[in-house]
């Protein structure tokens, strides 16, 4: 998604959001103990890893007990991170996902309300 400033240049909203957003995230520091120490399954973590001509990504999402590992191939822009999320935890019990403080991952509320689970960062 683009937006036109005043002065016509062209703003990622993914990024503007990541901006504004920031403030916003819930630390990893302040997750459930449950979740810090592995005591339950259903929590996740997600992650990124880029390929060698930098276009595509791998993003991937590992259950953190079992070790269980989702992955897709993606251009890893927030908002095809953000539609990821909802096709691959659909149907699946997810409680949270614990995600580093990337620009792909700027959609955050979106996806903490959309899956309703709880995002950590």
């Amino acid at each position: 998604m683009l937006l036109e400033d005043k002065a016509g240049k062209e703003e990622n909203t993914a990024l503007s959001q990541f901006i504004q957003d920031k403030a916003n995230k819930r630390s990893i520091h302040n997750r459930p103990i449950e979740v810090k120490d592995k005591q339950r399954l259903d929590d996740w973590e997600g992650d990124t890893f880029v390929g060698r001509e930098r276009k595509l990504r791998i993003v991937t999402y590992v259950e953190r007990v079992s070790g269980f590992l989702v992955a897709n191939l993606t251009t890893a822009k927030a908002d095809e991170v953000h539609s990821l999320v909802q096709q691959q935890f659909k149907g699946k019990i997810c409680k949270t996902i614990t995600y580093d403080n990337g620009s792909e991952f700027a959609l955050h509320k979106m996806i903490e309300e959309g899956a309703g689970l709880s995002l950590f960062c």
